[in-house]
């Protein structure tokens, strides 16, 4: 597995290293402070002798014995203490407003220029001080993208005490030359800019941080999937970019491992040993499932939960959880009657469109509404089933002879009152019969034909089959996808309202008379119900 570290450079993480009468010191600094002749051959040392000096310290120039790079530091402590020694590729991520900087003082400077005529706006004279004291006083003093340079030409020369830690390379995401500000660079300098354009160079916001960073990490993400990534990130700086950072990455990757290391240039490197992303991973997954009708994988969540540091401190709560879990699952394996089973199974592979279980399920709920209605008719019609042969039992005739025949209703209805038979058949007839021959539909003849290559010869259910299967169960393809969006949503009241929708459906409707399920909500669903209300409550559940 492949492994990544991204960090964050902050106007912070390049300080200058001193030594003075009462010990060893260190400030910030700028490379520009950096005569050109020592910038590639300055000393750099580990930070952690180094320590800020107390107010009445002064650090001169001639005292200075070199550079460190204190958050940098502690990140490589981590993946020493760690055991690693070596990172693939390392992310340094800074903000670059040199593209825009030129643009913005050519406007502040038409705008002073035209200064009688901003005083009349009193909005233009708002916007005038935001852009000379916000915006302008940020971009200026922005030194980042500088220092993520002169980090990675450090790095790349081996010229940096890294603990042993070898990286094969090393990118800097210049985050505001992807064209967040092409906006800004279109304006007529003389005019009056609105907000929502010249706000733009006011780069803490997430819509700034998530478009450069997809845009910066567009090359990279085939390299980042079925990675270990280190996410440096979390030293201060701006907390946006770090939630956009999380937001892109969780999106754009499919499947990498992420390891937050929180580190400060005053403190060690801190882990966060007890979440690691992991819990609220879990806990996001276990109410997914929930709402899924997953119930065995939220289980396996919740225990996860459980294990945790997070979960221990509030065992209680999950403990609750946990057996809410447990007590639907035994409903479902115990109580709950074929039809129930059956529409929980078909929602769960609607909701994934994984049509191979819709139709195996549709297959068996007919299947088992069939029996039932030949069960029922065991002393009325005939004189028995046996269920393992397919095969019926009559009443004895005249001669006290008993005859079985095949359990097919255009077989049964030579034996039996024809009118009874449809009678006793009618919900089964509407759905899966032809009403002349009493043989199967054509329409279910061919769904059955679908499942029976998907069984005996592993074929598919082809997307074009797919319209065919929900037209025959009366589910519109739109409100299938309106389902899953609200699933995605964990809007609750919308999954159930689909739900209830389908179960009283033409398709449906038959099927629970038949098995005798009256409702509009299937028992399943109200299991969800109550642990979403247990999931925000610690009193004992009712």
């Amino acid at each position: 597995m492949k492994r990544y570290l991204f960090f964050t450079i902050g106007n912070r993480d390049l300080q200058g290293t001193y030594e003075i009468s009462v010990g060893k010191r260190r400030k910030p600094i700028k490379v520009a402070e950096l005569d050109p002749q020592e910038q590639d051959s300055i000393s750099v040392y580990l930070s952690e002798s180094f320590k800020e000096p107390k107010r009445d310290e002064r650090l001169e120039r001639q005292y200075r014995t070199g550079i460190t790079f204190p958050i940098f530091c502690k990140t490589l402590e981590y993946l020493h203490e760690k055991r690693i020694t070596r990172i693939d590729g390392l992310f340094l991520i800074a903000t670059n407003r040199s593209k825009v900087l030129p643009k913005l003082e050519e406007i502040k400077n038409a705008w002073n220029a035209n200064i009688e005529e901003i005083e009349k706006d009193p909005k233009w004279v708002e916007l005038a001080d935001y852009l000379e004291d916000g915006i302008l006083y940020h971009a200026r003093n922005d030194a980042t993208s500088i220092t993520a340079h002169f980090m990675q030409r450090r790095i790349k020369a081996n010229n940096i005490p890294m603990l042993g830690i070898s990286i094969d390379n090393v990118w800097v995401l210049d985050l505001g030359l992807y064209g967040s500000f092409d906006p800004i660079l279109k304006l007529d300098s003389g005019k009056k800019a609105g907000v929502e354009v010249l706000g733009k160079a006011d780069i803490n916001t997430l819509d700034f941080f998530e478009y450069e960073l997809y845009e910066a990490l567009k090359p990279h993400f085939g390299s980042l999937e079925n990675s270990r990534i280190y996410l440096g990130t979390h030293s201060g700086g701006m907390p946006m970019m770090q939630r956009a950072l999380d937001n892109v990455l969780q999106s754009a990757v499919n499947y990498a491992t992420y390891e937050r290391i929180f580190t400060s240039e005053y403190l060690s490197y801190q882990i966060d040993n007890r979440l690691q992303g992991r819990f609220l991973t879990w806990l996001k997954k276990m109410n997914d499932n929930v709402l899924r009708l997953d119930l065995g994988t939220a289980l396996y969540y919740c225990e996860r939960i459980q294990n945790s540091n997070q979960g221990r401190a509030d065992s209680d709560h999950f403990d609750r959880l946990n057996a809410l879990i447990r007590k639907a699952m035994n409903y479902s394996a115990s109580r709950a009657g074929w039809f129930e089973g059956f529409a929980a199974l078909i929602f769960r592979g609607l909701y994934s469109m994984n049509m191979n279980e819709v139709i195996v399920w549709m297959k068996s709920m007919a299947e088992s509404s069939y029996m039932k209605l030949l069960k029922d008719q065991q002393g009325v019609l005939w004189e028995k089933i046996q269920v393992e042969d397919k095969r019926v039992i009559h009443f004895p005739n005249a001669q006290g002879k008993k005859e079985d025949t095949s359990i097919h209703l255009f077989i049964l209805i030579r034996k039996v009152d024809e009118e009874k038979l449809r009678k006793a058949f009618e919900d089964y007839i509407s759905l899966f019969v032809n009403p002349n021959t009493l043989e199967d539909s054509l329409e279910w003849q061919r769904l059955g034909n679908i499942r029976n290559d998907l069984l005996h010869k592993g074929r598919p259910v082809y997307p074009k089959d797919t319209q065919d299967l929900l037209t025959f169960m009366r589910i519109n393809p739109k409100d299938i996808a309106r389902a899953i969006a609200n699933l995605q949503d964990n809007n609750l009241d919308k999954i159930i309202e689909f739900e209830s929708a389908c179960l009283t459906n033409d398709f449906f409707v038959p099927l629970a008379r038949i098995a005798g399920f009256t409702g509009t909500i299937l028992q399943e669903r109200k299991w969800s119900q109550r642990f979403f209300e247990a999931l925000h409550r610690t009193a004992t559940e009712d």
